[in-house]
């Protein structure tokens, strides 16, 4: 039986890297959510939402499954391409609060997970980020992004837009319908209190979607990604505060 495009990938490698990321694979494998393919993607090892699941494809492409998680071995070190975080703010919240517990040090910069040993790595951290991503959640998520930043869609009655910036990564802004935005925007508002301890995500999660209009969000599609991503937002603008608590928790300022 012929090798894999896998097992000629790691096979290639120096032992110490070929030790290390067999590691990684097999922790990935192990945690990941039924229904998710490997196979090599862009030259480095991915998992990926088959074309029959998600035939709209990674970036609009029908021909290119979208990844959720990729492993390479570079010149100077090893990386874990986390493009689960796309269309997942809470979850990258989330990660970089794990990851902290572990008491390794994070080295990540756009979502590449830098590592040069296997002990540096908060495996357990990377296996639980993944396992949290069903398939069906992972691809609705990914396509809410595209559809606020009006990705793939016609270019004729083209929505007001307007720039928002996020809390955890300073500097990154993206641009979304000014409509959904102030919506929710209104919504989050509405129903978070004034002072501390406020609102946990999952209750702020619930509590927004009685407030938001049907006609932006018909039964309520979208509205965790968006309520997601103008909580960071109005979080850099010092609209809402965080309580540091476990669950963390938000409230108006």
């Amino acid at each position: 039986m012929p090798a894999s495009p896998v097992t000629e990938y790691l096979a290639a490698l120096p032992a110490d890297r070929r030790d290390a990321l067999n590691e990684v694979r097999r922790g990935i494998n192990r945690a990941l959510p039924p229904g998710y393919q490997e196979g090599i993607q862009f030259g480095m090892i991915s998992w990926f939402v088959p074309l029959s699941r998600y035939p709209a494809g990674y970036g609009g492409n029908p021909k290119q499954p979208l990844p959720i998680i990729s492993l390479a071995s570079q010149k100077s070190y090893m990386a874990l391409h986390m493009i689960c975080f796309y269309g997942q703010p809470a979850l990258l919240e989330w990660f970089k609060a794990q990851y902290e517990k572990s008491g390794k040090q994070l080295d990540m910069g756009q979502g590449c997970l830098r590592f040069k040993t296997l002990p540096a790595l908060a495996l357990d951290v990377v296996e639980r980020t993944v396992a949290r991503l069903p398939v069906s959640a992972y691809a609705a998520g990914y396509q809410a992004m595209r559809d606020a930043m009006g990705k793939g869609k016609p270019k004729g009655g083209v929505a007001k837009r307007l720039e928002v910036s996020n809390v955890n990564v300073p500097g990154r802004t993206t641009r979304i319908k000014a409509d959904k935005y102030d919506a929710m925007r209104r919504a989050l508002l509405a129903v978070l209190p004034r002072r501390s301890p406020g609102l946990t995500q999952a209750e702020m999660f619930k509590a927004v979607r009685s407030q938001l209009p049907q006609d932006l969000f018909p039964g309520g599609a979208t509205a965790n990604w968006w309520a997601k991503t103008v909580q960071l937002d109005l979080e850099v603008k010092k609209i809402l505060m965080r309580e540091n608590s476990e669950p963390l928790r938000w409230y108006r300022s």
